[in-house]
């Protein structure tokens, strides 16, 4: 519950921020989940390689996604959930949530408790 009020309190606090500001933590935040991504997805690692791209050195943007091929259902599938999860993840300590398959196959979604 205060982990719940605390988010809420961050999205009060950062809708108030000044357009620029907004811009600075968007770019700050996405940095850190792409140098996350780097070391400890294999997947997303693979991907990042495979462009030749370095968060840690090569990170200039949110427009530095524009780079990255689109992962489809096609790519879950093929690769299974392993290589999407970060490493030393226990898929049993997670959520599962499922989607419809109204446009095919059902998605599973893996998300801790905050996550959730």
């Amino acid at each position: 519950m205060l982990r719940n009020i605390k988010s809420l309190q961050r999205v009060i606090h950062d809708i108030r921020l000044p357009k620029d500001k907004k811009k600075q933590l968007v770019s700050s935040r996405l940095r850190g989940i792409l140098i996350e991504s780097y070391s400890s997805v294999p997947y997303y690692r693979k991907v990042m390689k495979s462009i030749n791209y370095n968060p840690n050195k090569d990170y200039t943007g949110p427009e530095d996604l524009r780079k990255f091929p689109i992962t489809s259902k096609k790519d879950l599938k093929k690769y299974g959930i392993k290589p999407f999860l970060k490493e030393g993840i226990d898929t049993n300590e997670l959520f599962t949530d499922i989607t419809s398959g109204s446009t095919g196959i059902p998605l599973r979604v893996y998300r801790n408790w905050y996550e959730r």
